[in-house]
């Protein structure tokens, strides 16, 4: 293999390697998203079981709790 075939195969290898990067970063760009979107509806999650779930567990307690008087 000559010098200019070494460097040709190198160039080659080196190209398919800063694509496999791009491919790499587009795909945490997505992923760095998808993270995004989960964080909100967790959030939205969590609002609902603080403000919705609990307060209404703590009217049906406090209904027993006069039941039981």
């Amino acid at each position: 293999m000559t010098e200019n075939e070494m460097l040709q195969a190198i160039y080659s290898d080196m190209q398919n390697m800063k694509n496999d990067m791009q491919e790499m970063k587009t795909d945490m760009q997505g992923m760095k998203t998808d993270i995004r979107d989960l964080r909100g509806r967790v959030s939205g999650i969590e609002m609902t079981l603080e403000n919705e779930t609990n307060r209404n567990i703590r009217i049906i307690a406090e209904g027993h709790a006069d039941l039981c008087r």
